[in-house]
């Protein structure tokens, strides 16, 4: 066993060093390969960890002994008291010469009958066996597992259950006949079947074995529902469910490396990034343009909770890379050259590395006597005997030191003053440098004023990426900037992205990096922006709907070490308008006695959660239609809508404060029209 465990130490401790160089080098490579090279090193590693092959090598170059047992020793301290009491016992120094004689002879044999009992006086004070510790961690490793196994159980059961709840049939003939008629062309024989969802905000795929494509309850037009299909096609066809249930598969065993847990995240990114990639190839820039369009455009719609699915919406977190790859699609090569090298290097580092038992036992034991008797034995050889120590005595008579008759000089040691202690002077302080204000960007966000932004930053000009080569880009200092001179975005402005890295010389809307984000997020949101979800605590994303801007934050150490801004929102991108938006709250069609309650939580330009209750009195109140969403449909609309299995509920919003409910007659008996009274009242 404890070989066992020594040997899953090593293949984990070599799988961490292989990922975090890979994760290292991916930020040139990337550039340059396409994402599969990193998504074929992921499925290596995860192949290597779950089969930890142990390669019998006589040649290897690092080896790490481990004592069998770990034996921790030490003196009697009875023996060790009695020579050290016998080594200094004084000479009186009015006794003659024999007397002298005499007890130092006495003295050496009291030592050495000292030192014939320290051979046996080495006795084991702890021996702990390493099998021991390796069983104690073999316990505690599969413990866990269990842990992890019920847990990912449960929550890919309440998935799949909550997936199966809101699934309804797909009517739409139109685009299930586009559907089938791309699911041929793309030679896919059992293609997923084709399912509604009045739950999900954007396009999944879920099923291992029954695979479904789940589209939400969305007017998608021709060309948005063809590009949505070729992805999550794209993603049955690479068999990317069972990619995604081997990387669960590997942080529930190792579920102590936080390394693997890194590689599952990145490998995700790196499905969608192939699935991109693959979509897009061939493509011309317009048809790129439209699908970061639509990327975006669900993106803004938040993630499904899903662990075990694919899908076209991977937040906003990825979104700028994924929009860099899309651009570059059909341009980048394999990578097939670091794939080799990589792999090269994981199974050359397990066959020339191993860990190995030593004995530690008796023979350590008898050892550690045996040097504890010579070293007593040499205490003794250095001590002078006979006339030479009769010769080296120094008599004390009245109080001072004479030199023997028979001795010709005496070698004093002269005592040495200490020498005075000078003042030492205080520390000088240097003074602190003056803070320089961050060059503020946000006055040159538009076409005319960028070339002067770009001169006095000493930037170099660089090949177009999000507007492939029509874009203006311009790079150094860990600055980029990058601007479409052709289209007009809303209100005619161009459309612009910049971001910055471990650079403090300069801030967007005060945000700039080395600042605290705590006090970066209060600001934001208090300049009208709100924040996108707190799932990754490295990375927030915030939006402006009133002007249609993006602001993305790295995170580290509880301050910003990135941050990137765009004002790409337009066309279907912005945000619905409506002439009156509901509040949170509580709305009601009656005072007193029994009456029917909405209650709006999460509201959004897109949607918003409801939850339908009844009061009656003496009962209490009483849930009566579940939590679920109402969609804006149309944009400059106010009307919301819940399309169910058996409901289909309207949610007119066109006064402010009052909402008109239409289509659940068992909550509009009292009446169909329903306020806030806070809401009126403020108003």
């Amino acid at each position: 066993m404890a070989e066992f465990m020594l040997h899953i130490i090593k293949v984990n401790v070599l799988s961490a060093v292989i990922i975090f160089i890979v994760l290292a080098v991916s930020r040139l490579l990337d550039k340059k390969y396409s994402s599969r090279w990193k998504y074929l090193i992921w499925l290596f590693v995860s192949v290597f960890l779950l089969i930890p092959v142990r390669l019998p090598s006589n040649a290897r170059g690092l080896t790490i002994e481990v004592p069998k047992q770990i034996t921790r020793t030490e003196y009697a301290g009875s023996t060790n008291a009695l020579a050290a009491e016998t080594a200094n016992i004084p000479t009186d120094s009015t006794k003659n010469s024999s007397n002298e004689q005499t007890m130092t002879n006495d003295q050496a044999d009291m030592q050495d009958s000292a030192g014939e009992n320290a051979k046996d006086s080495v006795s084991p004070r702890e021996n702990i066996k390493i099998d021991t510790i390796a069983w104690f961690m073999a316990y505690i490793w599969g413990a866990g597992i269990c842990v992890a196994v019920v847990y990912k159980l449960f929550m890919l059961r309440a998935g799949r259950r909550e997936l199966r709840r809101w699934r309804i049939p797909f009517t739409n003939s139109e685009r299930i006949a586009e559907y089938n008629k791309l699911c041929k062309k793309m030679h896919i024989k059992k293609a997923p079947k084709l399912v509604a969802s009045s739950k999900l905000s954007g396009p999944l795929l879920a099923g291992i074995r029954n695979t479904y494509l789940y589209l939400p309850e969305r007017d998608y037009s021709g060309d948005e529902c063809e590009l949505i299909f070729r992805h999550e096609l794209c993603h049955y066809r690479n068999r990317d469910l069972w990619y995604k249930l081997l990387m669960i598969w590997i942080t529930t065993v190792y579920w102590f490396n936080p390394a693997v847990y890194f590689m599952k995240k990145e490998a995700e990114r790196d499905i969608e990034f192939i699935c991109d990639e693959s979509v897009m190839k061939g493509r011309n820039h317009e048809d790129k343009l439209r699908y970061n369009q639509l990327l975006l455009k669900t993106a803004a719609l938040g993630r499904h909770p899903y662990e075990l699915s694919t899908s076209l919406n991977d937040g906003l977190l990825t979104f700028k890379r994924r929009m860099v790859n899309i651009m570059k699609a059909g341009k980048m090569k394999k990578g097939i050259l670091p794939v080799i090298c990589f792999t090269i290097l994981l199974v050359m580092s397990n066959v020339f590395t191993g860990c190995s038992l030593k004995d530690s036992g008796e023979k350590q034991k008898k050892a550690d006597t045996e040097a504890a008797a010579d070293n007593v034995d040499s205490k003794e050889d250095e001590k002078p005997s006979g006339k030479e120590e009769e010769d080296s005595k120094e008599k004390v008579i009245n109080g001072k030191a004479v030199i023997d008759p028979d001795t010709k000089a005496k070698t004093e040691t002269p005592i040495q003053a200490e020498p005075e202690e000078k003042p030492t002077d205080p520390p000088k302080t240097e003074p602190t440098p003056a803070k320089t204000e961050p060059t503020e960007l946000s006055g040159f966000m538009n076409r005319d004023a960028l070339p002067s932004m770009v001169q006095n930053l000493g930037l170099q000009q660089a090949s177009g990426v999000a507007f492939g080569d029509m874009g203006m880009r311009y790079e150094g200092n860990g600055i980029d900037v990058e601007w479409d001179p052709d289209t007009n975005g809303i209100a005619g402005r161009a459309l612009i992205s910049i971001s910055c890295e471990n650079n403090s010389s300069v801030s967007m809307e005060g945000i700039r990096c080395g600042e605290q984000y705590k006090e970066a997020e209060t600001n934001l949101l208090q300049s009208g922006y709100r924040n996108l979800g707190d799932s990754d605590p490295s990375h927030k994303e915030f939006i402006s709907d009133s002007e249609s801007k993006i602001i993305s934050i790295d995170v580290s150490d509880a301050s910003i070490s990135a941050w990137s801004w765009m004002n790409w929102p337009q066309g279907d991108f912005a945000p619905i308008t409506t002439q009156y938006m509901p509040v949170d709250g509580d709305y009601k069609n009656a005072s007193d006695g029994e009456y029917a309650t909405i209650r709006i939580t999460g509201i959004n330009d897109n949607s918003f959660y409801f939850t339908i209750y009844k009061y009656i009195e003496g009962q209490g109140e009483q849930q009566i239609f579940m939590d679920n969403i109402a969609v804006f449909e149309e944009r400059e609309s106010s009307t919301a809508v819940f399309r169910g299995q058996q409901y289909t509920l309207t949610f007119d919003c066109s006064e402010y404060g009052t909402i008109k409910l239409s289509g659940f007659d068992d909550a509009i008996t009292l009446g169909d029209t329903f306020w806030n009274s806070q809401a009126l009242h403020t108003s």
